[in-house]
């Protein structure tokens, strides 16, 4: 029971303390936000609207990588102690 336990917190700490984990919630909140705000008004088809998103989540994950970095750092400092 113990190892199992401590894969699972290993799982959620490498998460947590990844960059990429990071890059891809900010990418994915800016393309939640700003993809109905681009295609309001015009007439993109469904899959038009989709490719939008996916682009605006490609670049969100592209330009927070340095924010990231500085977030996952922080929280190695703040909860790992040594």
């Amino acid at each position: 029971m113990a190892s199992t336990l401590n894969r699972l917190l290993y799982a959620i700490f490498f998460i947590l303390f990844s960059p990429d984990t990071w890059r891809l919630a900010f990418g994915t909140i800016a393309a939640s936000i700003l993809t109905p705000f681009l295609t309001a008004g015009s007439d993109y088809a469904i899959g038009g609207k989709i490719v939008i998103g996916i682009m605006i989540l490609g670049l969100g994950y592209a330009l927070f990588a340095v924010p990231a970095k500085h977030i996952a750092n922080g929280l190695k400092k703040m909860l790992v102690k040594r």
